[in-house]
């Protein structure tokens, strides 16, 4: 750790050096270096135009957590609310089914049933705003469709110039200065590839995110409806005691849904990920693939070639000498980005996976409701104490999951507060070390410009 420090140190000296004035190049020198800079210059700008696409594309619908918090909250309140007065009422008259309130079944009925609604409702709305946030962002033409065409005109630019220079480059006489030239031109390809790989990340994870919200989104209304059908059933089944058997059925299949909602929401996330990204390198006709590694060995190897040659101009090895630096300084600025991020993404995954899990075993606990609902209307509906008995067993796991719901929802909120208050006083949110990102990629345009002078 100590060592890339000071590694970085040395190469901030480097790159905040004055840079080396282009003095008189031989022969076709002064071409390759203008090209040279052109690509660079336009690498920078790809990698600044999707990282502003990054910010954009990583934003929620304004108001978006507290409203689906406080609707979710609202919900669990309810339903909690709900099983609290028919827990209490049953309990209390287990050896006397008689004195049962009907009226006070059909408040919390009624309670539960709002309950449904509000949780349907939550989801509802953020379906909506989905929709709507990708109608907008399409006819603004910065949905990820049209910010992929883009980036491919941005490459195709790139590769123009590439080609260009290459072509030049074959025309230098000298072997070892074409050596030197080719393999600078393979450091600029790695970092065009380099740049390519991030926003593959980016462009996946853009596609998948919001479809993924949306796939928990129509589960979640769809587990809502049915839960709601259930509820108005029940209502009536209290007139009409034949109706718990359907009513129970119904809840079932609304327990189904909640319970595969979370899971196949991230597990929806994943594969469109890995589809959108292989589809991306697919229409680009492009292999994506990380080359820090060989770009990094690939630069100490010229660095050494560059300081030890004479086949070049002395201007000239010094602007790739200066250039080099400032790559490996990018380069050093961006694993302390990834550094960065990677414990975001650990922290993130983990929210998720306690989502995965508390998500099923809350709705297993009303799916257990439900099925001794179920055989308390069929196989006891003429035991009338023992179905009594069963009906209240039965509200104990939903009545302990609506307050567990309840819980966590408002533990996870403020750990989330917490964890953002202390992020950004580090400068660790994702505005932060973009703009960090942002400040490098200035520094490294106006050494170029000024190298170019």
């Amino acid at each position: 750790m100590l060592k890339s420090l000071f590694l970085c140190l040395i190469l901030v000296i480097h790159v905040c050096a004055p840079p080396v004035q282009a003095g008189v190049f031989s022969g076709k020198e002064e071409q390759i270096e203008h090209f040279t800079t052109q690509i660079l210059l336009k690498e920078i700008d790809l990698e600044r135009y999707y990282n502003n696409y990054r910010l954009f594309a990583s934003k929620d619908p304004k108001y978006r957590y507290k409203r689906y918090f406080l609707l979710q909250q609202a919900a669990a309140g309810m339903t909690l609310g709900s099983y609290i007065a028919s827990t209490a009422d049953l309990g209390k008259n287990l050896t006397t089914p008689d004195r049962i309130s009907q009226s006070l079944a059909a408040r919390t009925t009624k309670l539960g049933f709002t309950g449904v609604v509000f949780q349907g409702g939550s989801s509802a709305i953020e379906l909506a705003s989905n929709v709507s946030t990708t109608i907008k962002n399409k006819i603004k033409k910065v949905d990820p469709k049209s910010t992929a065409k883009n980036i491919h005109t941005r490459l195709q630019e790139i590769d123009s110039l590439m080609a260009q220079r290459n072509s030049l480059v074959e025309q230098i006489e000298n072997k070892e200065g074409v050596d030197i030239l080719q393999a600078e031109g393979r450091i600029l390809k790695y970092f065009r590839d380099w740049c390519l790989n991030e926003f593959a990340d980016i462009y996946a994870d853009a596609k998948s995110y919001q479809a993924s919200n949306s796939i928990y989104y129509v589960l979640d209304i769809a587990s809502a409806t049915l839960y709601g059908a259930s509820y108005l059933i029940a209502l009536r089944a209290i007139d009409k005691p034949h109706l718990f058997n359907p009513s129970a059925k119904v809840g079932i299949v609304g327990d189904a849904f909640g319970i595969v909602s979370a899971p196949l929401s991230s597990w929806s996330y994943s594969y469109l990920y890995k589809h959108h990204r292989k589809k991306l390198g697919k229409n680009f006709n492009e292999k994506l693939y990380d080359p820090e590694e060989i770009a990094k060995s690939e630069i100490l190897a010229l660095r050494t070639k560059v300081t030890a040659s004479n086949a070049l101009s002395k201007p000239l090895l010094d602007n790739i000498h200066a250039r080099l630096s400032m790559i490996d300084f990018w380069s050093c600025e961006y694993d302390d980005y990834i550094a960065k991020t990677t414990v975001e993404d650990r922290r993130f995954n983990k929210v998720a996976l306690q989502s995965n899990i508390s998500g099923p075993i809350i709705s297993t606990a009303f799916l257990a409701q439900d099925i001794m609902a179920l055989v308390a209307a069929n196989s006891l509906k003429n035991r009338e104490m023992k179905a009594t008995t069963v009906g209240f067993i039965s509200t104990i796991p939903p009545l302990v999951a609506s307050g567990a719901s309840l819980l966590l929802t408002s533990y996870w909120a403020a750990d989330e507060g917490i964890h953002q208050y202390i992020l950004k006083k580090k400068g660790g949110t994702p505005e932060q070390l973009i703009a960090k990102r942002f400040a490098t990629l200035q520094k490294m345009e106006n050494n170029l410009k000024q190298i170019e002078q």
